[in-house]
């Protein structure tokens, strides 16, 4: 955007041969965007953040996320080994029945551990850097305990 401003206001060296772009067209292209995005319509300032949240990770993440993995740790490990995974591929791959497989997903979603997309469930980065900290080496539930 700042090449094509400089480029309408004639910044060229002598020839015309050349665009010069300047401070004050890279300033006027950062406002311009700024005013076309981050407004109460496109809120682009809060989509932003929101999008952040899905590729950072703090120490009450990994809690959550340690606390997801001790109840269920086969649909983490499944999870940490797959790029995208269906539903029905989850269930099989983990033995949790459809009640216990929701529940799960909804836990994962709820901590933005996973995105659904279409019918496939996508770990997100912030699910990555979480599985790099947690502890594997805690004492898993038997079948049907809480």
């Amino acid at each position: 955007m700042a090449i094509s401003i400089a480029g309408y206001l004639v910044s060229t060296d002598d020839n015309y041969t050349n665009i010069i772009v300047d401070k004050t067209h890279v300033d006027y292209a950062v406002k311009f965007f700024k005013e076309l995005y981050d407004n109460p319509t496109f809120k682009l300032k809060e989509y932003v953040e929101h999008e952040r949240k899905y590729t950072q990770i703090d120490d009450d993440g990994v809690a959550r996320l340690q606390d997801i993995y001790d109840r269920n740790p086969s649909l983490v490990l499944q999870l940490e080994q797959t790029t995208s995974a269906s539903k029905n591929m989850l269930g099989g791959a983990t033995g949790l029945n459809n009640d216990e497989l929701n529940k799960a997903l909804q836990n994962l979603a709820k901590g933005l551990f996973i995105r659904f997309t279409n019918h496939e469930v996508i770990p997100t980065e912030r699910f990555r850097l979480g599985v790099a900290r947690i502890n594997r080496n805690t004492i898993t539930r038997r079948l049907g305990e809480g």
